[in-house]
Order: C-alpha cells, then structure tokens, then sequence
C-alpha cells in the first residue's frame, strides 16, 4: 500500500504544481526558466505516477492475494476442528479476492486521493488565495461524510449478496460430501434444482449490487463532481471580480477543483471494490481466527422422490447377488464371482477388512453401480432392468450419515419430501431421538450445521436412519452406522437399528459387534467373495 499511496499523491501533485506554476508565469508574465523548469517537472512528476500505478497496483494484489490466502488456509489446515468448512470454502476463495483488491486498487490511492487535496489546498492558499483556499476546504470537508453515506447504502444489498454466497457454496459442498446418501435416496436431481435456484438468488443480489453502485456513480458524476467544478468556477469569478486574483489564477483554480474532487471520483471509479472489499476482509480475518461469523443458512427446501416409488415396492423382499464381479480401474478384483441370497424379512452382517468392498457390495446391490458382470435383484426387480424400481425399494444408511446444512425436518424430507409434522415424529420415535428433539429450542426447525456439526455423532446417525425409515422401503442397508461412536452414543444407534431393521430385509456393514446383534448371519468379504462366519 505504501507504493500506490505516494505514486497517488505524486500523480495529483504533480498536476497541480503544473497548473499553479503555469498560472503565475501567465499572471506575471514571467518566461524565465525557472517556472518553465517546474511546469515540465511537475507534469513529468504526475505523467510518470500515473504511468506507474497501475503496474504497482497489479503487483501488490497479487501479492497481497497470495499472502492472505497462504495464511488464512494455513490457519484451516492447522485447526483442529474448523466450525463451517463450505463458507470457509468461500471466503478462501472470493472473499480473498475481493479484499485483495481492495488493499490493492482501493485503500492505497484512496487513501492518496484523500491527502493530496489537504496539500494542493495548502498550495492554493499560499500561491493562489487564502480565501478561495478556505471555502473549498470547507466544501472539502463533506466529501468524507459523502464516502461513509454511500457505503451505508450499499450495505444492505452487499450484504444479502454475501449472505447467498456463503449459504450456494456451503450446499455445494455439503452435495458432494454428500453424494452417496443423496443417490441412494434418489434426491440427487431435486436437490441440483435447489441448487440452481439458490444459484439464481445469489445471479439477482450481484445485479442488486451493481445497479445500487451504478445509481451512486451517477449520482457522484452529475451532482458532486458537478458541483464543486461550478462551485469552484464561481469563486474564481468573485474573486477576480474583487481584484483578488488574476485570470490566470482563476483559471487554476477551476482546474484545481478537479484534484479536489478526485476523491469522490475514485469512490465511484472503484465503489464496488470498496464496498464489497471491506466486508471481505473483516471475513478474511474472521476465518484466520477461526471464530464462525455467519449467519445462518436458511432452510433447504425437501428434494428426493416422495413417499410413492418406495410405497409402491412389494411390501417385502428379499435381495439375491448372483455371480457377481466388479473391478478397480486398474483391473483389480473388488468383488470376484460373489453370491448373496437374503430372504425377505431377514438381517444379515458382513464384516471383513477395510478396503476390502463392502461400500461397494452395497452401492451394487443399491443399483448405484453396474457389476461388470452378474445379476443383482432386489425385492423381485432385476437391477439391469429395472435400476429405478430396485432404488425405490432400497433405504439406505451411508458412513458419513449425508446431513445437509438445513432443519431436522429439511433434512428428513430429502426421503419423503411430501411427509408431514406427524410422519416426521413417528420416525424420529423409531429412531430413539425424538425426546432429544422436542427439547432443542427450534424443535423440528433445528439447524443441523454444515454436514451436521451441531448435532453429536449419535445423533446424525440416528437423524440418517429416521431418514431411511421414512422412505419406508423393504429393503435397508446400513453402511457402518456406529462408526466413531462412543459407547453411550453406539448403544442408542444399536436400538434404532434393531427397531429399522424389524420386518426388513436388511443388509450391515460394520466393523463393531454391537452393530450386529440380532442379525441371522454374519458374512466376511475376504477376497471378493463372501465367507459365512
């Protein structure tokens, strides 16, 4: 900032040493060196400022960019526990942009255009006229004032901008950290729409904030720029009217009136990056002390496929694998030439290894993913045939449970986007987490955070298998529910899944026993294949 700073004030000074010293040689007639020697230096001065800034000014942006992105991650990278990682996703990106450019474009000739008018005032008084001196000074003095006034106009709509920012990119990301719960509950195209309408909301607050800043630099061309070049042309003419001053002088003292005005010209130059680079920097620095600054996001509207395709599946069903084989991308075995028969009604466990395949013996028994050959069918639809029938009668509980930032009931509607209040409770019941709800402060309305970080482990998990009981299908599969659960929290996971499992065909993954108890059968996957235990 230093750098763009002097070359600013150079760059006005310059210019008005030039017309000050032309203005005397005129007045007195003068034609020595001397004032001929400051007119060419001043205006080299101003000519080689102006040339410069620009370069000085791309120069410390980037490297005010790169240094407050390095820090701010570094800061996230070291955190133990960050509090919202989709706005910090956020603010590393666009906010440190904004105030990059800020530092960069703004501030250092802002700064600059506001000092160089206090000297070339001094200059006025003491070469020109003291009184002219005085009355745009006091003239001056509102220009400030004018500067606090636009950013509080702007203040609003910026915000509301910001605000959708932060709330489309913390979505985005819970979407994909969430992909797999949302293909398994089928909501992956409703949720992409609330995607794109939220991406319309933050299309419509951009445009809300340039039309505010394109009113302000009208406003700031037609009537502040205006106003003090004819104020300033009026005192020049009372003021050689009087004898006060020369015409040469009073010359002057109009085109000084633009060096004076130079500030209200930047700030409508440059508003946006003002107005949008402050906040962005106070939310720079909030990050790097990692205290959570943001409001919350407002509610996700339900996405998925209604309570009908899950309904409309047989009542019950048993899922039979049939020679099934699926390989990496380098063409290693994941499942080689593996069989599964589970009848309806009953509850099965695999164990085995991590890495070994179990997600992926799930996702294909899901029709989430197409064996390279075998035959999968589910609740008596063939998943080559008939993919959408088998997800219909699927239920499913991933690892990472797939809470969105939203509401509890947001959250459970992503199944059953039509299910009301009292559907709502009926499977939180079943899920041993009703009472914990009824006493949040919001109830139903609860904010989960981001990937559910206000909710304990236990209860995300729960919160999923309510969930997947709503989409009441026939078939469950439950993908390491327990996993990093203490022992309090895994004993009230372990009864939810007891209840969930009642009258379904089921399928655990788990590395805990617990998870298991109740099952008929308990299955290794050792080298692709499944292994009765």
């Amino acid at each position: 900032m230093p750098l763009q700073f002097l070359f600013s004030v150079l760059s006005s000074l310059g210019l008005a040493g030039a017309i000050i010293a032309a203005a005397r040689m005129a007045d007195l007639g003068s034609r020595d060196g001397v004032h001929l020697a400051v007119v060419l230096g001043c205006t080299a001065v101003s000519v080689a400022a102006t040339a410069l800034l620009p370069g000085r000014i791309a120069a410390a942006t980037g490297t005010r960019r790169a240094g407050l992105r390095r820090a701010a991650l570094g800061r996230v990278l070291r955190a133990q526990d960050l509090p919202d990682a989709g706005r910090a996703v956020a603010v590393l990106g666009d906010d440190v942009d904004r105030a990059a450019v800020y530092r960069g474009t703004f501030l250092g000739p802002m700064l600059g255009s506001l000092t160089a008018p206090l000297l070339v005032l001094v200059a006025i008084g003491v070469w020109i006229d003291p009184v002219s001196a005085a009355v745009l000074a006091l003239a001056a003095a509102v220009i400030p004032f004018a500067i606090r006034g636009f950013l509080a106009l702007t203040k609003k709509s910026s915000g509301a901008y910001r605000r959708s920012s932060a709330q489309l990119a913390a979505l985005l990301l819970d979407a994909l950290r969430g992909l797999a719960t949302l293909s398994y509950l089928g909501a992956e195209r409703a949720f992409g729409r609330s995607l794109a309408r939220r991406a319309e909301a933050l299309r419509r607050s951009v445009l809300r904030v340039l039309a505010v800043s394109q009113s302000i630099i009208l406003v700031i061309d037609l009537v502040f720029v205006l106003f003090f070049t004819l104020g300033a042309a009026a005192l020049a003419l009372w003021r050689l009217e009087d004898g006060h001053i020369g015409p040469a002088q009073a010359a002057a003292l109009v085109l000084l009136s633009l060096v004076l005005s130079e500030p209200i010209d930047r700030v409508g130059q440059f508003f946006y990056q003002g107005a949008s680079g402050r906040a962005a920097e106070a939310r720079v620095r909030e990050l790097q002390s990692l205290r959570p600054p943001y409001p919350d996001a407002p509610a996700v509207p339900g996405a998925g496929r209604t309570a009908g395709p899950a309904a409309a599946a047989a009542p019950g069903g048993g899922l039979r694998a049939e020679g099934v084989t699926v390989s990496g991308r380098d063409g290693t075995p994941i499942l080689d030439d593996l069989d599964l028969d589970v009848p309806a009604g009953r509850a099965i466990g695999i164990v085995g290894r991590s890495g070994a395949g179990k997600t992926t013996l799930l996702r294909v028994l899901a029709a989430l993913r197409a064996p390279d050959s075998g035959r999968v069918v589910v609740a008596g639809a063939e998943a080559a045939a008939e993919p959408g029938a088998v997800r219909a009668a699927v239920a499913a509980v991933s690892q990472e449970a797939g809470v969105i930032d939203a509401s509890i009931a947001a959250n459970l509607r992503l199944a059953a986007p039509g299910a009301s209040d009292a559907e709502l409770w009926a499977v939180l019941e079943q899920a041993q987490l009703a009472d914990e709800v009824r006493a949040m402060p919001a109830g139903l309305e609860t904010r989960t955070g981001e990937a559910g970080r206000l909710l304990s482990g236990g209860q995300r998990s729960r919160l999923a298998i309510a969930r997947a009981l709503l989409r009441d299908a026939p078939v469950l599969l439950l993908d390491e529910p327990t996993a990093h659960l203490d022992p309090q929290a895994e004993a009230r996971v372990t009864a939810a899944i007891r209840t969930a499992v009642a009258g379904r065909t089921a399928v655990i993954v788990s590395h805990r026993p617990a998870a298991l108890a109740g099952v008929t059968d308990i299955y290794e996957l050792r080298e692709g294949r499944l292994v009765r235990r």
